[in-house]
């Protein structure tokens, strides 16, 4: 378990926390392992009483996926195990998802070469980010317009139709 800034990478970023692959998924799958919910669980109890908004990143090595795998690539790989973080935040510690959003980058942003096996170990990773409360998050839907306490105004230079 890591967590740093980036502000570089990440402008409103607060925090964000990387686990490795190998304590969430069994290689090459997307659900979760025994002892993975407490990892979980721990970082769902420090962000449940936050405002912030939280974004679940999946990464994954440049190792084909066999042909064995319900998955065809290590970009469906990675984005499948994000949403199943996403669906463990939500239905079993009761985050609010509109909260949450989810990411696959697949092999593509690596932290390291893929060119040796600590490599491939390093890029395995999900990525939690706690993203810096704004007034207007991206992940919020838009603020619904203003009304007078009369009701809706009609569009300039247009007359209201009498009601009824």
């Amino acid at each position: 378990l890591e967590a740093h800034e980036d502000p570089d990478r990440y402008p409103d970023l607060v925090v964000r926390v990387t686990l490795k692959e190998r304590i969430l998924f069994p290689s090459g799958k997307a659900d979760l392992l025994p002892g993975a919910d407490r990892v979980l669980h721990e970082f769902a109890q420090v962000v449940r009483p936050m405002p912030n908004d939280l974004m679940v990143e999946g990464h994954t090595d440049n190792i084909r996926i066999s042909r064995k795998l319900p998955f065809k690539s290590n970009w469906e790989l990675s984005m499948a195990r994000a949403l199943s973080i996403i669906k463990y935040l939500v239905e079993v510690e009761g985050l609010s998802p509109t909260r949450l959003a989810g990411v696959g980058y697949g092999e593509f942003r690596p932290l390291v070469p893929n060119t040796t096996v600590d490599g491939r170990a390093l890029n395995r990773r999900i990525e939690l980010t706690i993203i810096r409360k704004r007034k207007k998050s991206p992940l919020s839907l838009p603020e619904p317009a203003e009304r007078s306490p009369s009701g809706p105004q009609p569009a300039a230079g247009r007359t209201p139709r009498p009601a009824g």
